[in-house]
């Protein structure tokens, strides 16, 4: 898979069972590590993955 970059335009807050929540910022940058049909699976400077949807590109995030 090519390297592909995905900044926030808007902040999260993601929840995972056994994890405290993460708060990401506007301007982060999240590195995609997998594909799927309608999500991206990706992960922050912190190691921490998760999914983030496709239908939300230009809104919550843009690829770089």
């Amino acid at each position: 898979m090519n390297k592909i970059l995905i900044e926030l335009l808007q902040p999260i807050k993601h929840e995972k069972e056994g994890y405290e929540p993460k708060f990401y910022h506007e301007g982060t940058l999240l590195k995609v590590i997998h594909e799927a049909t309608d999500a991206y699976l990706v992960k922050a400077d912190d190691e921490f993955s998760f999914s983030i949807r496709k239908a939300d590109e230009d809104v919550t995030w843009s690829k770089l």
